[in-house]
């Protein structure tokens, strides 16, 4: 009998030892060179002519953006490549925080910026640097601002956003300096508008100049009805921001208050609005200028930009 706790005990130790060699092996190959962290920053901005965009920078890890990392810009400016081609970013998401900068640069021809896996604006800016007129940035793939916000800053060009948007704070444009010009971006996405997202279309240092703002045809707004920030889309002044609306708007009703009467989607007194002939409703039928959905129940007036139950 004791022969045999003792074998039992001897097995035990042999599997300890085993499991422990088997962390140790873990721990070694998460230590190795050539190894993606979980999480890495930006240790410093880059310089003019530089860019960690697709090279090993100043990542904390010491290597160029590749999958397996969630890469994070806070506070610092991470620069574009300057060669005017499609960009691909590498690593599964790009995070700009508190005040950290995406700054394009594409010298005189656009570029286009992708980011598979989604780039993050929690606090963050893009900023269109190139200095040559008509030449703006395209971002693709994925766009996630959280509540904390995020910024488009168009002082320099247009930046147009090709990809699928999830707002859940709010998205401002800007135009910054006082003799910048008038720009207008093209939104040709599917934004995704819940909880305090908002897109906001801010009065520029000089109003004349205030950044405008165009929905594609192919884009679709969707608006997740409930207790979230409104208006969902809101200008500085009626005089100088525009909205031309040329896509869809869908509203899902299925996280609307029972109470609640109504929503105001669109600010029509601090924004030019204007409905250009592709502009539709989905699953609602036109009336004039409002907007009457199939089953009755709501309408969307135009003049207004407000929703409300019949």
């Amino acid at each position: 009998m004791k022969q045999g706790i003792l074998s039992k005990q001897g097995w035990k130790q042999g599997w300890r030892r085993r499991l422990a060699g088997v962390a140790m092996a873990a721990l070694g190959v998460l230590a190795m060179p050539g190894t993606v962290q979980a999480q890495v920053e930006l240790r410093m901005s880059d310089a003019g002519g530089t860019s960690a965009f697709a090279e090993r920078g100043a990542w904390s890890n010491g290597e160029a953006p590749r999958r397996g990392g969630q890469y994070v810009v806070s506070g610092r400016v991470l620069r574009s490549p300057t060669e005017p081609r499609e960009w691909s970013f590498a690593g599964d998401t790009l995070t700009l925080r508190d005040g950290g900068v995406f700054l394009t640069k594409s010298n005189s021809e656009p570029s286009r910026f992708t980011f598979p896996g989604g780039l993050v604006l929690d606090g963050g800016v893009v900023r269109n640097g190139n200095n040559a007129p008509s030449v703006p940035t395209t971002l693709a793939g994925l766009l996630r601002v959280t509540p904390a916000g995020g910024q488009i800053n168009i002082t320099n060009e247009a930046v147009d956003i090709a990809a699928a948007i999830d707002l859940e704070g709010p998205l401002s444009y800007v135009n910054l300096e006082r003799y910048a010009q008038k720009r207008t971006s093209l939104l040709s996405g599917a934004v995704r508008f819940r909880g305090e997202g908002r897109l906001i279309i801010a009065q520029g240092v000089r109003p004349a100049h205030s950044p405008n703002v165009e929905q594609d045809r192919a884009s679709v707004f969707t608006f997740v009805l409930g207790a979230g920030a409104e208006p969902r889309i809101a200008g500085g002044t009626k005089e100088h921001n525009e909205l031309n609306l040329g896509g869809s708007f869908v509203f899902d009703r299925s996280q609307a208050p029972a109470g609640a009467r109504s929503w105001k989607i669109v600010d029509a007194q601090t924004l030019t609005v204007r409905h250009l002939s592709t502009f539709t409703v989905r699953d609602f039928s036109k009336r004039g200028s409002l907007w009457v959905s199939n089953d009755g129940a709501f309408e969307y007036d135009t003049t207004t930009g407000v929703l409300s139950r019949r």
